[in-house]
């Protein structure tokens, strides 16, 4: 509510008490272990100038996913990730034709 005692955005009472009803289950699943947050990265294990030294570089990572988001916006944001590599891996010198030959063999978790 406002200075005025109006509810923001045109809800009324009944789906404000709805929405806070709801909030409070969807906390108390998290409290029950039901789910939890998730970050996502990609990383990759590299040799730079031909040195013994394996180097690991991580994408940015999208933190606070919910682990039980559905699988299609998990790939997603999966994909979005190893885009960001694929962009840093390019910026060390790496070629394109390398990285795509590295990403053939991508291992999930």
């Amino acid at each position: 509510m406002d200075a005025q005692d109006k509810l923001h955005d045109s809800l009324t009472p009944a789906e404000v008490q709805r929405y806070v009803q709801e909030d409070y289950r969807r906390m108390e699943t998290l409290n029950r272990g039901d789910w939890s947050y998730i970050g996502i990265t990609a990383k990759a294990q590299v040799q730079l100038n031909g040195q013994s030294t394996v180097q690991v570089l991580r994408s940015g990572g999208l933190w606070g996913v919910e682990s039980d988001s559905g699988t299609q916006y998990l790939t997603e944001v999966a994909t979005e990730e190893l885009a960001d590599l694929r962009s840093e891996l390019q910026t060390i010198g790496l070629s394109k034709a390398a990285i795509t030959t590295a990403f053939k063999s991508i291992q999930s978790p």
